[in-house]
């Protein structure tokens, strides 16, 4: 299952680097639990952390224009 996400999130989408999702895994490993649910709540959790850049950075343009 975990090469499965690898294999959508660094290599069809492109939302991750390889080194980045492989850090996400070894923290995931370490953690009881299924592996690959945490690995996919890893990648969910760095891909809100950029949509929250991204909005953010939208109103502040947005405010600088007004």
């Amino acid at each position: 299952m975990v090469a499965c996400i690898r294999r959508m999130v660094v290599g069809h989408k492109k939302w991750l680097d390889d080194a980045s999702f492989r850090g996400g895994i070894a923290l995931c490993r370490m953690v009881p639990g299924a592996t690959a649910m945490q690995s996919a709540a890893f990648v969910a959790l760095v891909l809100k952390v950029e949509i929250y850049r991204v909005v953010i950075a939208g109103i502040i343009v947005s405010i600088i224009l007004i």
